[in-house]
């Protein structure tokens, strides 16, 4: 089960498509999260896995001119919490920035 589920979650598989593979419902898939140390454990190092896949697919196709960028962005930001993670990095680091958002030039306010 939880070599089942690694394997999945090493070619990019979420959360639901290991349920579904498990022919497991989505809340015995959190309850075993929750319950059994040895799957949460594969679960944590799966979810790594899956965000490195993905990652790994916007790295290798950045020169394809037909790879849908802005579909991959819109995974990563809601699969993995690109969106706030910057937000979060930004504000811990003290950095305020300001985009100018008809030339996208990005400078701090004092600039």
């Amino acid at each position: 089960m939880c070599d089942i589920a690694i394997e999945l979650m090493k070619k990019g598989a979420s959360h639901r498509e290991v349920a579904s593979s498990l022919m497991i419902s989505r809340s015995t898939y959190y309850r075993w999260r929750r319950d059994k140390d040895d799957f949460h454990d594969a679960i944590e190092m799966g979810y790594i896995y899956s965000c490195a896949w993905w990652e790994r697919q916007g790295r290798i196709n950045l020169r394809n001119k037909n790879f849908n960028y802005r579909l991959w962005f819109i995974n990563m930001r809601n699969r993995f919490g690109w969106s706030s993670r910057g937000k979060d990095y930004q504000r811990q680091m003290g950095v305020r920035r300001r985009v100018n958002v008809v030339t996208g030039i990005s400078r701090a306010p004092d600039d």
